[in-house]
């Protein structure tokens, strides 16, 4: 019999991030709770921040396909001093909803270093940490405090899952396994009309993902200043400064899309574009955006310092607004192998595989195993 999983994560309905698209996968044959650890997350401190720039119409979130709880369903409302409740009691009422879901032997999976208050409440249980890919910006309390999270379900795990092999090799564990990010192949490679809203006249280029402080609008506005000709479109939730790119008459901000319906958008840009701001800091991982842009045949332009994994050669850096922009128009008329290349490419990369990989690394904890996996504490 396989053990069910108790998944503690962000939830990001409009983007469906790592932790979700294994789980979408490994329900074949086990069930899963998923606890939002927006439940457990303290609130972020006076550091600076990015302010909305433009009100969001976006779509309406997708309904995950296993049960998905919020802070107010363990009690722990949105007032400070509800996150006061113990987290033994928190953990008593997540078995409780889990038993009420008919979950066997559950594994608590954390991808989420503020999930560590409930290790406190699940001494039995076999952990699992899938290792997030950066501390949370801007907020140097947040990150120490992000850190010393991390360093306590690290020292608790039994299985660390790494994204990346540096990141492996630094933890230096017997409990570590790579497991990278995958990417949804059938979804951005397989042919589709294009959307009703893609400009039409000259060539396109995009940004898809989260807008946040991170990203570089900047840059951004005077690569668009620089190719009036081509057209320029951001499809995502923006959290950020975007005031600067609203009287550009090439840009277009189009907010968020259903994941769905983004291969609509990126398999008729003619490049993607990954702008990072110079401080920004790099992820452990290659962003989930950039392998899609890569499944979709997509150019990618770069900029900043962002985690490129083995496909750095299918990109072209772009640090300052005239390489971006010379770098656009190389690629406005690539031949169709380079397209076929970058699919081939990532054709090993999928999500199927990474959930096999992860089915593989759980079976030890499956019946027959739990108990050698508690008698190790």
């Amino acid at each position: 019999m396989v053990s069910d999983l108790i998944v503690v994560a962000d939830r990001r309905p409009w983007a469906p991030g790592d932790t979700y698209q294994l789980m979408s996968r490994l329900l074949l044959d086990r069930r899963v709770l998923w606890l939002d650890a927006n439940a457990l997350r303290r609130e972020r401190g006076d550091g600076p921040a990015c302010a909305p720039a433009l009100p969001e119409r976006g779509p309406r979130p997708v309904d995950a396909p296993f049960p998905v709880l919020r802070a107010e369903d363990l009690g722990v409302g949105a007032h400070p001093l509800a996150r006061l409740v113990s987290p033994r009691l928190m953990a008593r009422r997540l078995e409780r909803a889990a038993h009420k879901q008919g979950l066997r032997q559950p594994i608590l999976w954390l991808a989420s270093p503020w999930a560590a208050p409930l290790l406190d409440g699940f001494e039995h249980a076999p952990v699992v940490y899938q290792v997030s890919r950066e501390p949370p910006p801007g907020d140097p309390g947040l990150a120490r405090e992000w850190a010393q999270q991390e360093a306590r379900i690290l020292n608790r795990a039994d299985l660390i899952l790494a994204p990346c092999r540096e990141l492996a090799q630094s933890l230096a564990s017997e409990r570590t396994h790579l497991l990278p990010p995958g990417v949804d192949l059938e979804l951005f490679s397989t042919p589709t009309q294009p959307a009703r809203d893609l400009p039409h006249h000259g060539p396109v280029a995009g940004c898809h993902g989260g807008f946040g402080a991170d990203f570089d609008a900047a840059l951004f506005a005077a690569i668009a200043a620089r190719l009036p000709r081509w057209r320029f479109m951001l499809l995502g939730p923006m959290s950020c400064e975007l005031s600067g790119l609203c009287d550009l008459p090439n840009v277009h901000i189009a907010g968020r899309r259903p994941h769905d319906q983004l291969p609509r958008y990126l398999q008729f840009w003619q490049a993607s574009l990954l702008l990072r701001h110079p401080r920004a800091q790099i992820p452990k991982a290659p962003a989930l955006t950039f392998l899609e842009a890569l499944a979709a045949g997509l150019p990618v332009v770069v900029a900043g310092g962002a985690n490129l994994g083995n496909f750095a050669d299918l990109t072209l850096r772009g640090d300052d607004a005239e390489t971006a922009a010379a770098a656009l128009e190389a690629v406005a008329h690539e031949p169709r192998e380079r397209q076929l290349l970058r699919r081939h490419r990532v054709a090993g990369q999928g999500w199927d595989a990474r959930a096999a990989a992860a089915s593989q690394l759980l079976a030890v904890f499956d019946a027959g195993t739990l108990g050698a996996v508690a008698g190790r504490r």
